[in-house]
């Protein structure tokens, strides 16, 4: 049974840590734009239906991805900003997660390289091989997925929580894995997202070339969604910008 995320508490945005409102894209100071062929490049704002979006910038680890600008940021562990509508825990929201991966192969660029990598021992079995591999390992994490044993299993038992995956895909050059996938027991959530490996953290870390794996997560609850939440999160996993690691 999937249980709703716990409310932590708000937090200010670090002046070196927000909503690009002045500056420009994340590509703009260190080089040409850094969006995946196939996505046209986003603007600093952005609307999708009703709901304006600002672009937020992490400068520390290397990305950027719209928010709407009514939602609430919160901290609930290093690395791991959280937003969501006002005083809405449980409904609409998403996370940005990132987790170091070392020296990554082949000019730390592809997320297929983390395969052959020999500094990540958690890429192991990570689902690196293919945008449909990864969504199975990501919708496992919260149920078994559907065809399984495991699935077959799960569903006999309380609550029946499976997974499903609704779709995968990657970016033309490799860099951005996407997909979809929905969680049916108790309480069915719908999820949208997107991994890319970042440049790492400023400093040594990214002076070595030890990289990171950035991974935006977005979910909402089936019960109390609309055609339109899902257009909005999709449209915020497919904003996602990692800046390109210099080899």
């Amino acid at each position: 049974m999937v249980a709703a995320l716990e409310a932590p508490p708000v937090v200010e945005i670090p002046p070196e840590v927000g909503l690009a409102i002045d500056a420009g894209g994340p590509g703009d100071a260190a080089g040409p734009s850094t969006a995946p062929p196939s996505e046209p490049d986003s603007d600093l704002t952005s609307v999708v239906g009703d709901v304006r979006l600002t672009r937020y910038v992490d400068e520390q680890s290397g990305y950027s991805v719209l928010v709407p600008n009514d939602w609430a940021r919160d901290q609930p562990m290093a690395n791991t900003p959280e937003f969501h509508p006002v005083s809405e825990y449980g409904g609409r929201r998403f996370r940005v997660e990132v987790a170091p991966v070392g020296r990554v192969p082949g000019g730390g660029q592809k997320l297929k390289a983390l395969v052959d990598s020999d500094s990540c021992e958690s890429c192991v079995g990570a689902g690196f091989e293919s945008p449909e591999s990864y969504a199975a390992v990501e919708a496992t994490k919260f149920a078994p997925v559907k065809g399984t044993r495991a699935a077959e299993v799960a569903a006999k038992g309380p609550g029946g929580a499976v997974s499903e995956i609704l779709a995968s895909s990657q970016s033309a050059d490799g860099r951005y894995y996407y997909y979809e996938y929905r969680t049916d027991g108790i309480y069915p959530l719908r999820f949208f997202g997107v991994a890319a490996i970042g440049p790492g953290q400023v400093g040594g870390a990214r002076k070595l070339s030890r990289r990171d794996i950035v991974k935006v997560t977005c979910q909402v609850p089936e019960k109390d969604a609309s055609e339109a939440d899902y257009e909005l999160l999709r449209a915020i996993s497919r904003s996602f910008r990692a800046e390109t690691a210099t080899p």
